[in-house]
């Protein structure tokens, strides 16, 4: 507690002097209500989907938590982030330091966050999501997430170039939608079923994708099944870690998936074991690797690559099992 109560004298020690000055943004937030300036400025992110939200509206943020983990993993316009102050990790923010940066907005998970937010929000105005992997039953995933970053470009004053942005990822779900129509159609996709899973370094298990996370959302719409049809419900993050044995219920179906570091050596003794080599999906030849920056838990911009990235694939796919047949 007096270590607490030491970082919230520097902190007020460094605060700009106008940081009580009236606002004219009111917001409800998780954490309770909120009153931000804006056009904000100087914003920092502590949450990858929210970096790549801000990154992608055309706002280059003054600090960013896990600045490495983000290029390796979403990866949309990282290199906009040479030079940018890293906060420390996304779990255990640098709160000194960004005090110091001065920032109009925090923004971050109330997942990793909420036990900080009463310093965060002495620093500036936060705004902690209730991320949006997990599922409240009164909207869905994929609609928090637009909702997420309607709220984020509002606040950075880039409303129009957030209306772009979901123009073209719901153009890329149309067009996405009529490719998987037409390669049923022509009766070139072996399976309509889909399955997205993580492995985790070191281990056997892995994450598999629960029909409640923003990817399988994402692949429902445009025409596609849950190969697993399992709800990870509010405390899951969109997934249930699981052994390898799990995969056989998934029968013949499209597994899409990636490791969670780039150090793959255990996922090689993983791929080269009998129990992998003997599942349906991998005797029908029906697995397709990713990169890490196929990122299934990005924002609007990494969700398009993300769905672009399964239907080129399954493309790919249906034209190799066709020139087989011929």
């Amino acid at each position: 507690m007096q270590k607490l109560v030491s970082l919230f004298i520097i902190i007020i020690a460094i605060l700009p002097l106008n940081y009580y000055a009236s606002t004219n943004q009111e917001i409800n937030t998780v954490m309770g209500h909120i009153s931000v300036k804006v056009p904000v400025k100087r914003v920092i992110t502590l949450e990858h989907r929210y970096t790549e939200m801000v990154l992608s509206l055309g706002v280059v943020p003054i600090g960013v938590a896990d600045i490495k983990s983000y290029q390796e993993y979403d990866g949309v316009d990282e290199k906009k982030l040479r030079g940018v102050e890293s906060v420390g990790r996304r779990a255990a923010p640098n709160l000194e330091l960004i005090a110091s940066l001065k920032p109009d907005l925090i923004i971050g998970a109330k997942l990793r966050n909420a036990s900080v937010y009463p310093v965060l929000s002495l620093i500036s105005s936060s705004l902690l999501f209730n991320y949006i992997q997990m599922p409240n039953g009164k909207a869905q995933p994929l609609a928090r997430l637009f909702a997420e970053f309607n709220t984020i470009a509002k606040l950075l004053g880039k409303a129009q170039q957030a209306k772009k942005i979901i123009a073209n990822y719901n153009k890329t779900v149309t067009e996405a939608k009529a490719t998987i129509n037409q390669l049923k159609q022509q009766g070139l996709l072996k399976s309509d079923r889909v399955a997205i899973a993580q492995f985790l370094p070191g281990s056997p298990k892995l994450r598999l994708l629960t029909t409640d996370s923003v990817a399988i959302e994402a692949l429902k719409s445009i025409g596609l099944k849950a190969a697993w049809p399992v709800k990870g419900g509010p405390s899951t993050l969109g997934y249930r870690t699981v052994g390898i044995q799990r995969l056989s219920t998934l029968g013949q179906a499209n597994v899409f998936y990636f490791n969670e570091r780039a150090d793959d050596s255990y996922l090689k003794n993983t791929l080269s074991n009998p129990l992998w080599l003997n599942l349906p999906f991998v005797k029908s030849a029906l697995t397709y690797r990713f990169s890490q920056q196929i990122w299934p838990w990005g924002g609007p911009v990494a969700l398009e690559k993300f769905i672009n990235k399964v239907v080129d694939n399954l493309k790919q796919k249906s034209q190799e099992h066709a020139a087989n047949a011929a």
